[in-house]
């Protein structure tokens, strides 16, 4: 379900949340692997696939040996702020307020406006990166 391109976002968004949980509260489920498919999300070739992983890693829905970099997840993170999904728009703008640590009232992309509206949002939050990057992006993500 994770890596169907078929099923909607908010689909394998909810199948995602569940993954996370179990793996992290249960040891019955660590051991059985559930550990293992949200990590692989965030190098998939399927960019709704890396978008999914990065806002889960951006929320700390990740173990913590398994802690990406910001450089690796806040491209995706940008790039979902522009997303078809209302779904992907709205999570992607929770995880990077999450990972960038800003306040929404610095940096603000409403995620039920249309792209001509959230067009100046994304474009100080791409500003951010460009400015945040150098000495950030291979910080790894709290889980």
């Amino acid at each position: 379900m994770l890596d169907d391109p078929g099923e909607t976002f908010m689909t394998r968004r909810l199948a995602a949340a569940v993954i996370a949980e179990s793996a992290r509260k249960s040891s019955i489920a660590r051991n059985a692997g559930w550990d293992q498919p949200l990590p692989r999300l965030l190098t998939s070739k399927d960019p709704t696939a890396r978008l999914l992983g990065s806002i889960i890693a951006a929320t700390g829905g990740l173990l913590a040996n398994q802690a990406p970099t910001k450089g690796q997840v806040v491209p995706e993170l940008l790039r979902g702020l522009d997303a078809d999904s209302f779904a992907a728009r709205y999570g992607s703008t929770r995880a990077l307020l999450a990972v960038g640590q800003q306040s929404v009232d610095r940096v603000c992309v409403d995620p039920s406006d249309g792209a001509g509206e959230r067009a100046a949002g994304v474009r100080a939050w791409q500003a951010w990166w460009e400015q945040s990057k150098a000495r950030s992006a291979g910080e790894t993500i709290a889980q």
